[in-house]
């Protein structure tokens, strides 16, 4: 392991920033669907179905992940694709960049190559999606009681 440690320090501190730019994105996509998207097409389906999916929250919240989750993994997985390829070359033998990694893969395997490991990461963030959703709506009251003050009714 100490080995490996200096190998990676010689090629300097902007070795840690490698991929960064991919894992922004990914992240940025990511939390957009799991904050922005989630509670809205959970707020959809109670609406739209409240003798079905929308009966009880946590119905409404499974069914949102699951509408939800396909898009903001589709959307965010070449990103992360090519961010784990450039953080797995460290010394830049084969990926150089974002753009050649992307032609670099797409050349040897073709455009769903970007999608590669989908199925995986699919079941995980919804999973992930469906917790955050629950723990964001179970917690944010307690944790930021004033923002949740219901105002007293106009007169």
């Amino acid at each position: 392991m100490m080995a490996t440690a200096l190998e990676i320090l010689k090629e300097g501190p902007l070795m840690f920033t490698r991929g960064l730019m991919g894992m922004m994105l990914r992240e940025g996509i990511y939390c957009g669907g799991y904050l922005g998207i989630m509670p809205v097409v959970r707020q959809e389906i109670t609406t739209r179905y409240p003798d079905s999916y929308g009966k009880n929250e946590d119905g409404a919240r499974i069914a949102a992940a699951c509408v939800t989750t396909p898009f903001v993994s589709f959307a965010s997985h070449p990103a992360d694709t090519l961010k784990t390829c450039l953080q797995g070359d460290v010394a830049q033998a084969r990926y150089k960049g974002y753009l050649q990694t992307a032609q670099s893969l797409v050349a040897e395997r073709g455009i769903s190559s970007l999608w590669a490991g989908m199925p995986w990461r699919l079941f995980r963030q919804g999973c992930a999606i469906f917790l955050f959703d629950k723990i964001n709506t179970e917690l944010a009251p307690i944790l930021f009681p004033h923002a949740f003050k219901k105002s007293p009714p106009a007169a």
